[in-house]
């Protein structure tokens, strides 16, 4: 048999070498054998099979060596005696002891002990502490609810999820950044230092600014869409980005295309008067404040209508100058004023706002009155007073028409005319006068004369006499009247009766000079 062949060998082989030193070979070639070693283990096909254990209580009551070898099985490797420990039989520097522990068999744990990243050894374990962070220790960030006390820096962007929607400005808190330094300060320190505008509005101790403090304009917009824009250099445009390149507006409205024919509107109210006012602050020669209007195609030289007044310097000479001259007129077509109330009256006034300084006016029917309130014509004229220059009609001096024109009335300086068709008639200026006249007998065929003062009245001048019927009762008389002396006009009975003289009662004559 092959075992008492290889124990036979052996012994041989042991016995053979009493005399010099003691080896073992087993296996192939055992009368060759290495003088190294003690014992020699040499096969094609077969291998040794040490001792195997799974723990190292039973053996190690027998105090084992240094060098002692046995298989672990609970490792599954080849274990050697070493300073008083088992040791893996690997290769390099053999570990006896870590930290603190020497037993053949550690094993490695986890743990969260602590406020710091630690280790911690007991027996044959090694537990590996890494505690949660928190406001008091480092440690590990997890999907829990934490407070991390420390400054901490990122070097690439911070992306925030799962934030939740704030309350209200009493509890909820602003992130701010300063220098990359992120800062948690209470919405209750903006509003009330007035860092900024709140929706609902802001509580203010003093004047504070809202704008762009750089060379930048400010729109306001609503629905996503510009709707007021306040300009860099302070222009305010209302439906509209674009202000005159020239004369820049300061307050633009643009209401573009649209079904609304109210572009600006006030109210107000108020016991006395409400009004819309513009004023230019500057006295210059050529300063006005104006309000105009302006057609499609109108600018600033034609179609359209202005009212305004100049300035106290104003010195331009033309046809509304003058200082302080208030004035109202139109570049268009025709300039219409007038009253669009059924029965009422357009009325013209001078000289304040009481009632009587009304001079002119056009009452619902056309008819005009100068210095009436109630014309009954199509032109009544006020009555004259005994006051200088207050007669109700008076003509310029001036050249006739070369044509007489019908209908047309004319004074050259010296008469009046009238025109009936083609044909242009000297009106007739009359003095009159009456004087109570009681003439004398006067016997047959022959006359009596008494005289009448008419002041202007002049030698030659036309003059007719008016009889009253008392003194014409007596037969075959006649009275006759002309101008004997400047201012002087004689009136004379002359009795044609032959027979009888005559003796008229007294009566009242008139007398007419009418003057060319």
């Amino acid at each position: 048999m092959r075992i008492s062949t290889w124990l036979g060998a052996g012994i041989a082989l042991l016995l053979g070498n009493t005399a010099s030193s003691q080896q073992l070979k087993l296996g192939k070639n055992p009368y060759t054998v290495q003088k190294s070693a003690v014992l020699e283990l040499n096969s094609d096909n077969q291998g040794l099979l040490l001792v195997r254990l799974s723990d190292t209580i039973a053996i190690n009551t027998l105090t084992p060596p240094d060098g002692m070898v046995i298989f672990f099985t609970p490792t599954k490797q080849l274990m050697v005696r070493s300073n008083g420990s088992w040791q893996p039989l690997t290769g390099g520097t053999i570990i006896n002891n870590l930290n603190g522990l020497t037993a053949s068999a550690q094993t490695f744990a986890t743990g969260t002990t602590g406020t710091d990243f630690n280790i911690s050894s007991s027996g044959t374990i090694h537990t590996f502490n890494l505690p949660d962070a928190s406001a008091s220790a480092r440690g590990l960030l997890t999907t829990g609810a934490q407070i991390i006390a420390g400054a901490k820096t990122f070097s690439s962007p911070l992306t925030l999820i799962g934030v939740q929607t704030g309350t209200n400005t009493t509890a909820d808190s602003l992130l701010t950044i300063t220098s990359g330094l992120v800062r948690k300060l209470p919405m209750s320190t903006f509003v009330t230092t007035g860092s900024f505008w709140a929706l609902g509005g802001n509580s203010v101790t003093t004047i504070k600014n809202f704008g762009t403090i750089d060379n930048n304009h400010l729109p306001f917009i609503t629905n996503n869409t510009e709707r007021m824009r306040i300009s860099n250099t302070g222009n305010v445009g209302i439906g509209t980005t674009s202000f005159d390149p020239t004369n820049p507006e300061k307050l633009l409205v643009q209401a573009g295309i649209t079904t609304s024919y109210n572009l600006i509107e006030g109210h107000g109210k108020i016991n006395s008067y409400l009004q819309f006012n513009i004023q230019n602050d500057s006295s210059g020669s050529s300063s006005s404040s104006d309000l105009v209007a302006t057609a499609n195609n109108g600018d600033e030289s034609v179609n359209y209508v202005d009212m305004g007044i100049n300035s106290s310097g104003y010195g331009t000479p033309n046809i509304v100058g003058g200082a302080n001259n208030a004035y109202l007129y139109s570049t268009g077509n025709n300039f219409i004023i007038g009253n669009g109330s059924a029965s009422r009256a357009l009325v013209l006034f001078t000289g304040g706002l009481t009632t009587s300084n009304e001079r002119m006016r056009i009452d619902g029917s056309g008819h005009v009155g100068i210095g009436t309130t109630s014309p009954t014509a199509d032109l009544h004229l006020a009555a004259g007073t005994t006051s200088a220059n207050t007669a109700p009609l008076k003509f310029t001096s001036g050249n006739n028409l070369s044509t007489a024109e019908d209908g047309a009335v004319e004074y050259d300086g010296t008469n009046y005319f009238v025109s009936v068709g083609t044909v242009r008639y000297t009106l007739a200026k009359t003095l009159t006068a009456t004087s109570n006249l009681n003439f004398p007998i006067t016997g047959p065929g022959s006359s009596s004369t008494l005289t009448i003062t008419v002041t202007g009245a002049a030698d030659g001048d036309v003059v007719s006499v008016g009889v009253p019927n008392a003194a014409a009762s007596a037969g075959g008389i006649c009275f006759t009247a002309y101008v004997s002396a400047a201012n002087t006009v004689t009136v004379k009975l002359n009795n044609y009766n032959l027979l009888a003289s005559v003796d008229p009662n007294p009566a009242v004559f008139r007398v007419t000079v009418i003057k060319y």
